[in-house]
């Protein structure tokens, strides 16, 4: 177990390493964080995050509310809260919150996903677009197909390819315009208004399955149950290389969350360009179960940390002992499972937990290879 778990913090090491050394690379981490000056590659975590001028690379953003009004000459990843953005991206951008805002243009692909994501009427998408939410609203410009799966979808803009919504509600508003295929997917028939114009074929898909039932009481035991036993364990066998992750998010928390953002985002890339190139096909393989074993254990991890940093605040006891911190790991696994039962927010607190558990992880594997 320990040499396993040993090998993932190398592996998130060598991720970590790769996009936190490169050329040009700016790191702004902090509360509030404003980035007024024009820099190359942009990474950058706080409460706060608002990029007012240009970025000449790529920017990597994580924080409780991302704001980019400056362009971004390359990729665009953001995750937070609220994010808002209304400048320009010269090719993809990929953004996940609470809230999901977007008064600019993107040149590229845009993917985005959380629980309101709003494209507003005058901006744009210069290729096709995924969105994905509890609601999702599209008043701009899409230059490609659109893919849309929310339980309320609104199309009031233009799709220059096929438009495919899913959803249990379905509204196509006057003035919107699809110059492809409609096609929808819903248990009921969608509202589409006589001003919309839709070009191609209007078409239903497969029809959504049915929704499975909420987990009952003892489902949701079992699982609350095995994460605290999985947290625990790891903590028991792994305590000394816990407490390390512990202390690497202590003393820098925003740039722990950026990390895991940036090993959880770059990693499938650098995957998918192994398999393409056909270089090294054998590492992607390996790198690939490397990664799914990461996510498990940094899942765990940002339960310990997340239990170790709660503990802090209620113990002055430095080295509490095993009982005490299994029980606060008991008390992150129950707050998780209530809020699950709001799922927008409950996915929200577990992704902020894995990137924490990444982060600390690959933090503290590259301190001691440094060492």
């Amino acid at each position: 177990m320990a040499r396993a778990a040993h090998s993932i913090f190398l592996f998130a090491m060598v991720i970590g390493a790769l996009a936190w050394t490169g050329h040009g690379l700016a790191q702004e981490v902090g509360e509030s964080v404003v980035v007024r000056e024009a820099t190359d590659d942009l990474y950058a975590a706080g409460g706060e995050v608002e990029v007012l001028a240009p970025v000449n690379g790529d920017a990597v953003l994580a924080g409780g509310t991302v704001s980019v009004a400056g362009e971004v000459r390359d990729d665009l990843i953001a995750a937070g809260g609220n994010v808002n953005f209304s400048g320009s991206v010269g090719d993809d951008a990929r953004l996940a919150g609470g809230s999901v805002n977007v008064t600019g243009t993107v040149a590229g692909h845009a993917v985005m996903s959380g629980g309101e994501v709003r494209i507003a009427a005058g901006s744009s998408v210069g290729e096709f677009a995924w969105l994905a939410g509890g609601q999702v609203i599209m008043a701009g410009s899409i230059g490609g197909d659109l893919k849309a799966m929310a339980g309320s979808v609104e199309l009031r803009g233009q799709v220059n390819g096929d438009a495919e919504l899913a959803g249990e509600e379905i509204q196509i508003a006057d003035g919107a315009v699809v110059n492809g295929d409609l096609i929808w997917r819903s248990n009921s028939e969608p509202e589409i208004s006589e001003g919309a114009v839709i070009k191609g074929e209007v078409r239903q898909g497969e029809p959504l399955p049915e929704f499975r039932r909420e987990p009952g009481f003892l489902a949701r035991l079992f699982m609350m149950l095995s994460l605290i036993v999985a947290a625990g364990v790891l903590y028991t066998l792994m305590r000394p290389a816990c407490e390390a992750c512990v202390a690497v998010f202590q003393a820098q928390p925003w740039v722990a969350l950026l990390t895991g953002l940036t090993v959880f985002a770059v990693t499938p890339v650098v995957i998918v360009l192994l398999l393409v190139t056909g270089i090294g096909w054998l590492l992607a393989l390996v790198l690939m179960a490397a990664y799914g074993l990461a996510l498990l254990l940094g899942g765990l991890a940002g339960v310990v940390v997340v239990a170790r940093r709660g503990l802090a605040r209620v113990s002055p006891d430095p080295a509490p002992s095993l009982g005490k911190t299994w029980l606060a790991i008991a008390v992150v696994a129950f707050v998780l499972s209530l809020l699950y039962l709001i799922p927008p927010i409950g996915m929200l607190a577990a992704t902020l937990v894995l990137f924490l558990g990444l982060g600390t992880m690959a933090r503290e594997a590259y301190a001691r290879v440094r060492a």
